[in-house]
C-alpha cells in the first residue's frame, strides 16, 4: 500500500518510507494537501495509522491567519483529493469532528502533535455488530464510538485518505499496528 503521485495533490511530497510533506513557499502554505492510497478495502476490517512528525512554520499573509490541519478518513476512488470535502469521502479532523460532504460534526476528540499515533479502523464485516461503521483511536486507546459509514459510501470500496496543512505526516499501512489496539 502506497501513495501514488496521481491520487496526490500537486502540492504534496510523498516519501517509500511513509512521510508525507507539503509545499509550503511561494503561496503553496495556504492549499491543503491530499493523499489517498493507491489500495482499497470492501469487506471485512481495516486499520491503518497516521502520525503528525513535524510542525511547519507557516507565515501568515496579510489577513490571513494560517493554521494547521490534519485529517484521516477514507474515500472512493474518484472523490475530491479533500478528504471530507464531498459524499464520497469521511474523515476525523484534529479539531475534534468528522467531516462528510463538507459538514462538521462534534466528535470531541482533538488530534494533535502530542498523539504519538492515530489508528482509522474501518468496519465492514458483516457479522460484526459494528458492521459500516469507522471508528478513531489515539494510541491504541478508543476515542470515539464506532460513527456510522455514510449511506453515499455503503457497499464501496473505500481507501485511506490523508490531509493535512502545516505539519508532516507518516502513515503506517501495515502489516502491524504501531500502536496496538485492545482487541483483535
Amino acid at each position: 500500500v502506497a501513495f501514488l503521485t496521481a491520487d496526490t495533490t500537486l502540492n504534496t511530497l510523498t516519501s517509500d518510507s511513509g512521510i508525507l510533506m507539503s509545499l509550503h513557499e511561494g503561496g503553496m502554505q495556504h492549499f491543503l494537501a491530499g493523499a489517498r492510497a493507491n489500495v482499497g478495502v470492501s469487506k471485512g476490517k481495516y486499520l491503518f495509522e497516521a502520525k503528525i512528525v513535524e510542525l511547519v512554520s507557516l507565515p501568515d499573509a496579510p489577513g490571513v491567519k494560517n493554521k494547521t490541519t490534519f485529517r484521516v478518513g477514507f474515500s472512493t476512488a474518484g472523490s475530491s483529493l479533500i478528504v471530507g470535502a464531498s459524499s464520497e469521502s469521511f474523515c476525523f479532523d484534529g479539531d475534534g469532528a468528522t467531516l462528510h460532504n463538507n459538514k462538521r460534526t462534534s466528535n470531541g476528540s482533538k488530534i494533535d502533535r502530542n498523539t504519538a499515533m492515530v489508528g482509522v479502523l474501518l468496519n465492514l464485516d458483516k457479522d460484526s455488530p459494528n458492521f459500516n461503521t469507522v471508528s478513531l483511536f489515539k494510541d491504541g486507546k478508543r476515542a470515539t464510538k464506532p460513527v456510522a459509514l455514510p449511506d453515499e459510501l455503503k457497499g464501496k470500496t473505500l481507501f485511506p485518505h490523508l490531509c493535512f496543512k502545516g505539519v508532516s505526516v507518516f502513515a503506517n499501512f501495515g502489516p502491524s499496528p504501531a500502536a496496538p489496539l485492545p482487541f483483535k
